[in-house]
């Protein structure tokens, strides 16, 4: 657990050449030089490994160190990133952790160091040269662009492309970082407008850029001190230069791994922080929450976690009501008993149903008020009299309050909660530390608390983004938006360029927090921003309690309270993420080790596409390696389809996941949208790791099956309450196969403890190959024995979805085959079928030894990887949800003389006809597209029963 009080063992370290002559300082410069020289490392990439124990050395590898002269130190990290350090008289070389950079302790690069004609060469192999103009005095300027002088130039060859960096220039390529918040925001922030200086909590460029470089200036920042200590007072003061040169060309994903490298890996958050939350600025009593939770499971709407916002606590206006407070008023830690009587009680019955820890909502400014019950100890303390009315300043740099706080007024929730720093006052409060970045050191000392903790497996804490470094105390909250169509569209290329300085773990208000324009309450927002949050590092709505303007309403996020048409793609998406779990917390483990954020731009994989930097792909990202995303984030058309311009990366074909058509990569496409659509877009040849669909009873479809064996063996399906902090009993490989002849899936897992840091995980690996031998077609599935099989279930169901296929002909495990359910024998209890509504073929084995895995071979009649289903034609899973869905608005107005025809009819039963014969099926989607048009103009043209202009301005979009 120590290695979470970060950052430890980070003592500062005075230059040892100061105080020398400078012929003594030349000939160490000589030593320096010799031994980096004669370095040969297996350097080249800083990418951390998962197996490898985390940990930080702020002291490099004195081998990786050249001292140019009295004045000038630099440190080559890695192959394209050197740290440049200019000393003046009144200030000193420093190898201590800042708040901002926590390890150098790196591989050293292989590189040559020498003086020629009064330039100071590094060259780095296969990386960097560093020129730096020698100095010709003994005593420098002692303010000024010290490096600027010496003229100090990084440049180098990446993969062809020329990148170059000389003191003073600006970033003008930069493409976008973060901001300290975005509370009030309606619309959109810049992003590429910020300084270099990593102290800076209001704004933070991203280390990537098309200029090939990026330089942050850590000269004014916080250092840690030893162990135990409290901060010192920054180390430069302005005096001096302490740079981080990065310059890698296109060469995005090393760069933001260099940037892990230096200044830490963003730790991991507990597993279910990734499935779906609940959180309202409301005051709810534990009978509320009750209500809450029931009408969650009763909807069959996943439930992970909840939110208390401020009201959790006591409040002026409850103590008395002619203050003029507002309710979100802090400075109190006691619970409002009026609302919990027992609030320990409380904690016990949530943790039966896995949802506490819950996140406690905290507004510092106002810091301690007297009426505190802990506040007679507390003044002690800090040697302020006892009194109700006395009111103590929250003050994060002051050690005796931070002190006592912790001591005292933290543990009165329980000690076993989550704290949510919802506030900015930090910003604006006069610190004694020159420069002091108080927000990030308030978070720190949060996550300090929740690591000491015995009662968290796993600390964690949330707020807004403090400045380079924020990244290692996740989660990150982007503050209070305003509610509209332009915010949605801003927080997903916000979430985007914030991973470029490794901040990607942000959660937002889904659907906005507050309402200016009684637009708080549009069904149609509202469903597409829960559609993101799908895809996002947590779905969590927040609204405002107060009323929106012009309206008596308040901004609604209960997705039960609207219509069904946006209930149930909104319940559908919940469904989704919780099903979603597995691969996104791999995803996020995978991050950890490499370093390189989940949720990512384009551009972070694909670097030399023109088009991933272009407009159309400013709010396209990569959430993991398998998918793309591009959320609907504009309203739909009179005729109740958004459209929507899609570019997807090139080197795949990707499958688009609601509709099943395969679309080559590196194009660009016009697609539309209904409102139960979303665009993801699956690289062929993944595996997903998944669950089943959560419930609080056996899934439906199973019910549809007969025989008693077949129906046990597809049980365990997880609660819809809960689930997320479970590792599912039957895991899910949903496989596509799109034109991919061989593919792969992982899912990692563990105890969610901290225990990862060490490499102590486990990890599954799925494969699936290809075959065409003749009349039957072969797939070959494979999981293969897990790794730490003791952190995961010695036994557990796997199930392979395989989307875009015809009806298998027969499934062999272990050299038997199976028909539906085998009682007996090598297949006891695997069963398959086929659902022709969205052309996926099951198969459930139950019972898997976990550390023998398993192999199953599939066969089919109709190549899985043929035109027929994988093409742009290749739709009829999304296009029979269409054609449903007209059926049931035709059917809807049926009252006013519309009927479905007869054509429509016909096409409406196709997955009926596929289910009672198969070996029709491939005959019918053949003709599926020509029907289908039949049909519509066949209803269109009705001169009986025609339907209204809307429904067939609806059904030409949705069908043609």
């Amino acid at each position: 657990r120590a290695v979470f009080r970060a950052p430890l063992k980070m003592s500062p370290t005075k230059n040892k050449y100061r105080g020398v002559d400078e012929k003594m300082a030349m000939r160490c410069v000589v030593l320096v030089v010799l031994c980096a020289s004669l370095v040969v490392s297996a350097a080249g990439s800083s990418q951390g490994q998962l197996n490898q124990p985390l940990s930080y050395d702020p002291s490099p590898d004195p081998a990786a160190v050249v001292l140019c002269d009295q004045f000038a130190r630099f440190t080559i990290l890695t192959p394209r990133l050197v740290r440049a350090e200019y000393a003046t008289q009144s200030a000193t070389f420093f190898d201590a952790a800042t708040f901002a950079f926590v390890n150098r302790r790196l591989p050293v690069p292989k590189f040559k160091a020498f003086n020629s004609s009064g330039v100071c060469q590094i060259h780095v192999e296969g990386g960097i040269s560093v020129y730096y103009t020698l100095s010709t005095g003994s005593t420098p300027p002692e303010q000024g662009d010290w490096f600027a002088a010496h003229k100090l130039t990084v440049n180098g060859t990446f993969d062809g492309i020329v990148a170059q960096y000389a003191e003073g220039d600006e970033p003008t390529g930069n493409l976008g970082g973060t901001v300290y918040q975005l509370d009030g925001v309606n619309g959109s922030v810049p992003l590429d407008k910020c300084t270099m200086k990593t102290n800076d909590p209001n704004c933070a460029l991203g280390v990537l850029s098309t200029q090939g470089w990026t330089v942050y200036n850590d000269g004014n920042n916080q250092a840690f001190g030893q162990q135990g200590s409290w901060i010192p007072s920054p180390y430069s003061n302005k005096q001096g230069q302490d740079l981080y040169v990065f310059v890698y060309g296109r060469q995005f994903r090393l760069a933001l791994q260099d940037l892990a490298a230096v200044a830490g890996r963003q730790l991991m958050p507990p597993r279910r922080f990734f499935g779906v939350w609940w959180s309202r600025y409301w005051k709810y009593s534990e009978q509320d929450l009750r209500r809450v939770i029931s009408i969650y499971e009763d909807n069959l709407i996943p439930l992970d976690g909840i939110n208390l916002d401020t009201e959790w606590h006591v409040n002026n206006n409850y103590l008395d009501s002619t203050q003029s407070k507002p309710s979100w008023y802090g400075g109190y830690f006691d619970w409002d008993t009026s609302l919990y009587a027992d609030p320990m009680k409380m904690v016990e019955r949530l943790q039966v149903l896995n949802l506490w820890p819950v996140w406690f909502d905290i507004h510092q400014s106002p810091g301690v008020l007297g009426i505190n019950s802990k506040f007679a100890e507390f003044a002690q303390a800090m040697g302020v009299p006892n009194d109700p009315a006395t009111h103590v300043p929250v003050q994060v740099d002051n050690q005796t309050f931070t002190d006592a706080f912790f001591k005292l007024l933290h543990q009165q929730t329980g000690a076993t909660n989550y704290w949510w720093l919802d506030n900015g006052e930090a910003l604006s409060q006069k610190f004694s530390l020159a420069n002091f970045n108080g927000v990030l050191w308030d978070r720190i000392k949060f996550f300090q608390a929740a690591a000491a903790n015995n009662n968290l497996k796993r600390p964690t804490v949330m707020g807004p983004f403090g400045g380079v470094g924020t990244h290692r105390y996740p989660f990150g909250h982007s503050g209070d938006t305003i509610t509209s169509w332009a915010t949605l569209e801003f927080v997903i290329r916000y979430t985007s360029t914030a991973s470029n300085v490794l901040f990607g773990l942000i959660t937002h208000d889904i659907g906005g927090h507050r309402d200016y324009d009684s637009v708080g309450n549009n069904p149609e927002l509202y469903t597409r921003f829960v559609q993101y949050g799908v895809f996002s590092a947590m779905l969590r709505p927040h609204p405002q309690k107060a009323p929106s303007r012009g309206t008596l309403e308040h901004d609604e996020r209960r997705i039960w309270q609207f219509p069904y048409r946006y209930f149930e793609p909104m319940r559908r998406a919940m469904q989704r993420r919780a099903r979603l779990v597995p691969y996104v917390y791999t995803a996020v483990m995978q991050a950890y080790s490499s370093g390189v954020p989940f949720l990512r731009a384009l551009y972070v994989d694909h670097p030399t596409d023109p088009q991933a930097f272009a407009d159309v792909s400013a709010t396209t990202y990569l959430f993991g390696d398998a998918l793309v995303v591009k959320p609907v984030s504009a309203a739909m058309s009179a005729d109740n389809v958004s459209r929507h311009t899609v570019y997807l990366p090139p080197a795949s074909t990707w499958v688009e996941w609601d509709t099943g058509r395969c679309l080559a990569g590196g194009a660009q496409y016009d697609l539309r949208y209904a409102l139960w659509e979303t665009p993801v877009f699956v690289k062929a040849g993944s595996m997903l790791p998944m669950t089943l669909l959560p419930s609080r009873r056996r899934d439906p479809r199973f019910d549809l099956r007969s025989g008693s064996a077949q129906q046990d063996a597809l049980s365990h399906p997880p609660f819809v309450v809960g689930a997320a902090e479970d590792l599912p009993a039957t895991l899910v490989w949903e496989v596509f196969l799109g034109n991919a002849t061989t593919g792969h899936g992982i899912v990692i897992e563990d105890d969610d403890s901290t225990n990862y840091t060490t490499g102590l995980y486990a990890q599954t690996n799925a494969s699936f190959s290809y075959d065409d031998p003749g009349t039957l077609k072969k797939l070959h599935l494979t999981v293969h024995p897990v790794t730490s099989p003791s952190l995961v279930p010695s036994s557990r169901n796997y199930e392979f979805r395989i989307h875009n296929v015809l009806g298998p002909v027969e499934v062999a495990l272990s050299g038997a085959t199976t028909d539906g359910g085998d009682e007996g024998g090598p297949n006891a209890g695997v069963v398959h079928w086929w659902e022709p509504e969205t052309l996926t073929a099951i198969v459930h084995v139950p019972s898997v030894d976990v550390v023998k895995g398993v192999d199953v071979q599939v066969l089919f009649g109709t190549s899985p990887v043929s035109e027929l289903l994988c093409s742009a034609r290749s739709d009829f899973p999304g296009l029979h949800q269409r054609v449903m869905r007209a059926k049931y608005a035709v059917d809807d107005e049926f009252k006013l003389g519309a009927m479905p025809s007869m054509a429509l009819n016909r096409v409406q039963a196709t997955p009926d006809r596929m289910r009672n014969n198969p070996a029709t099926a491939e005959a019918e989607l053949r003709v599926y597209h020509q029907s289908l048009t039949n049909a519509v103009n066949s209803h269109l043209n009705a001169t009986h029963g025609r339907p209204s202009a809307n429904l067939a301005a609806t059904m030409a979009a949705w069908l043609e």
